[in-house]
């Protein structure tokens, strides 16, 4: 099949890359193109904009001291902040009112 796509995500790229064996001519994907997107974690007060931002768009007010033990903890990798954003939302009633 030609024209078909794939996107894989993680956080182990290597053992992704390894397993996928880019490099391998015996490998049905070698010599395919392949583009390799890292994202690096946010520095704090991107974190915290990250997080109130997404927070205000769905129209929830968090405590701030919330934000900020979040973004302390999670150190400003986007997939956790984000994970905890959508679970926050999910959970209001958990979530002390700011």
């Amino acid at each position: 099949m030609r024209n078909i796509p794939f996107v894989f995500t993680g956080s182990k790229a290597g053992l992704l890359l390894k397993f996928l064996k880019l490099e391998d001519p015996e490998s049905p994907l070698f010599g395919r193109y392949a583009e390799r997107l890292e994202n690096r974690p946010f520095p704090r007060e991107l974190a915290l904009r990250f997080l109130r931002g997404g927070f205000s768009q769905a129209g929830v007010r968090v405590d701030e001291g919330l934000i900020q033990m979040a973004v302390d903890e999670l150190d400003g990798v986007i997939g956790w902040l984000a994970y905890f954003g959508l679970r926050a939302l999910r959970r209001p009633s958990n979530m002390p009112q700011g």
